[in-house]
């Protein structure tokens, strides 16, 4: 099926395949109760915690992140309920499935500021979804240009691209699901 295709690892166009499903079928890829629910349901222990201590973290050793930086922590702090399930899920995905590396500092640090941009401009909504990327990250960069111009946008956009592909990815796989098991 094409949702197996565009989901393998060894597809060299996923991003395209994923893409071009998303624009002809968007319908496949918006929030529900019943996709949140299911994202929330994957989350236990260290990953459902709304405060995430880096050494704490059981994917980073001990005498790496956690001896650098015994105190730093990622607070899923000042957005809605449903978001703050998606970046947690979409996070958890990525360090889990060992895309992102858990034991260096980059994706830890590049989430702060995401959720800060996010409890500034879009508190109160259900989902990620509810706007396209573009849209998201144009705010982004703004958002990231005007708090602090030695920052490069482009590292926050990179993690935000992904964070939303994840979440595209698993409303696309459970709206599949449900249409095949309607059939």
């Amino acid at each position: 099926m094409l949702l197996e295709a565009v989901t393998s690892s060894n597809c060299p166009c996923k991003p395209l395949k994923i893409e071009l499903l998303i624009m002809t079928r968007p319908h496949l890829t918006q929030w529900s109760v019943e996709k949140q629910q299911r994202l929330e349901r994957q989350l236990s222990g260290y990953w459902a915690a709304d405060v995430w201590k880096i050494g704490a973290c059981p994917l980073v050793k001990p005498e790496g992140l956690g001896k650098a930086y015994p105190n730093a922590a990622v607070r899923f702090e000042g957005i809605s309920h449903s978001v703050k399930i998606e970046l947690k899920y979409a996070c958890w995905k990525k360090f889990t499935d060992r895309d992102w590396k858990a034991d260096s500092e980059g994706h830890w640090f590049y989430l702060k500021p995401l959720i800060n941009w996010l409890s500034q401009v879009a508190p109160h909504i259900n989902s990620l979804l509810e706007k396209g990327l573009d849209e998201w990250e144009a705010s982004l960069r703004e958002f990231i240009v005007a708090s602090d111009n030695a920052r490069d946008p482009r590292r926050y956009v990179s993690t935000l691209r992904v964070i939303y592909a994840v979440l595209s990815l698993h409303c696309l796989a459970v709206s599949t699901r449900a249409d095949q098991e309607a059939d």
